[in-house]
């Protein structure tokens, strides 16, 4: 003589435990740590791609300031040194720039990701266990203003 559940009674209980407000703190919980380790993971995958463009301007920069060493290293005519020297200015400037391009570039690039992380929690159907509850306190909100509205203003 055991009882059967329907499935649908099975099914409305799971869902009546699933907004619970137990379960819906430790589900915000759980995303809230997802959308910090995606975060976390975003951030540091843009600080790498700083790096690599500081390595690489080093890099180029080393290479071009030694060559221009080198040949001042030689006896020169003074407007071969003034070339010398002011190639080496415009090359520090024009790379300076490109630096600086690449630098925002990767800043804008992780900057976007980030913000795709917390859309992510938005847009993947993640909300969803929220909506309940989210419509229950907006409708109890709208009751209290509306309370709120039609009393008389003392004077």
């Amino acid at each position: 003589m055991t009882t059967k559940t329907s499935p649908t009674a099975s099914s409305r209980g799971a869902q009546a435990a699933d907004f619970a407000p137990w379960n819906l703190l430790a589900n915000f919980g759980r995303l809230q740590f997802a959308l910090a380790a995606d975060s976390a993971s975003a951030l540091f995958r843009g600080a790498e791609a700083i790096r690599k463009v500081q390595q690489q301007a080093a890099h180029q920069a080393s290479a071009h300031h030694e060559a221009a060493a080198q040949k001042l290293r030689d006896p020169r005519e003074p407007a071969e040194l003034l070339a010398i020297e002011s190639e080496l200015l415009r090359f520090d400037m024009q790379e300076a720039a490109h630096y600086w391009q690449q630098i925002s570039m990767a800043a804008w690039k992780t900057q976007l990701e980030m913000m795709g992380c917390a859309s992510h929690l938005l847009t993947a159907g993640a909300g969803d266990s929220f909506k309940p509850a989210i419509e229950a306190w907006q409708s109890s909100l709208a009751g209290s203003l509306n309370g709120v509205a039609t009393r008389p203003t003392a004077h």
